[in-house]
């Protein structure tokens, strides 16, 4: 796997294996978002009953050691996927930059006589810097929402799979409906 996205996108072997460590905490990192949802649930599970007159006593050392697990949970995940998203991918155009550069030197001055230098130069530094977004930004989040999304859709379709098929029948549909651009230039849903 480090192999083919060395060659797909132009990576060393680190930028490889970070890109893929980017992926990994960024479905970790999404996973920790589902823990405040869970802690209201629970929250809630334990407190209704009370608004039908039934005594209720709920455990709020539970709810406020809950709330400080998960707050370390997230800063922790937000943390190492920080590293892989922004620090590392950085390392890697750094390195890009340098290889490139090195490509250039060995170009005969003919080339370059040929061609307008700030042309050249801008050319370049634009596609670095839509690398580096991309593998800031982009590639890491959405594969680890891919990933986080199939995880949630296994679960639910093994806990009830008509509540499963209810709630993921939107995410064929919706990438199978093409988007057209209106006036101000966002998207808009081509049925619309």
């Amino acid at each position: 796997m480090y192999t083919y996205l060395e060659n797909k996108f132009s990576l060393t072997h680190q930028g490889a294996k970070d890109l893929v460590k980017g992926i990994v905490w960024s479905a970790i990192f999404n996973f920790t978002l589902f823990l405040p949802i869970s802690l209201i649930f629970l929250f809630l599970r334990e407190v209704l009953p009370g608004l039908y007159g039934q005594q209720i006593h709920p455990d709020f050392t539970f709810y406020l050691i809950g709330i400080i697990v998960t707050l370390a949970a997230m800063f922790l995940a937000h943390f190492i996927q920080y590293k892989y998203l922004y620090n590392t991918t950085y390392d890697e155009s750094g390195n890009r930059r340098i290889n490139l550069a090195e490509k250039l030197r060995r170009l005969p001055l003919s080339f370059f006589g040929k061609k307008d230098l700030s042309d050249l130069t801008s050319t370049i530094m634009s596609d670095c810097t839509a690398l580096e977004h991309t593998f800031s930004h982009a590639v890491p989040t959405f594969w680890g929402a891919v990933i986080s999304t199939l995880v949630v859709a296994v679960g639910i379709l093994a806990y009830d799979w008509r509540m499963g098929l209810a709630l993921i029948w939107v995410i064929p549909v919706s990438s199978w409906i093409p988007a057209t651009h209106n006036e101000d230039g966002g998207l808009k849903p081509s049925f619309s």
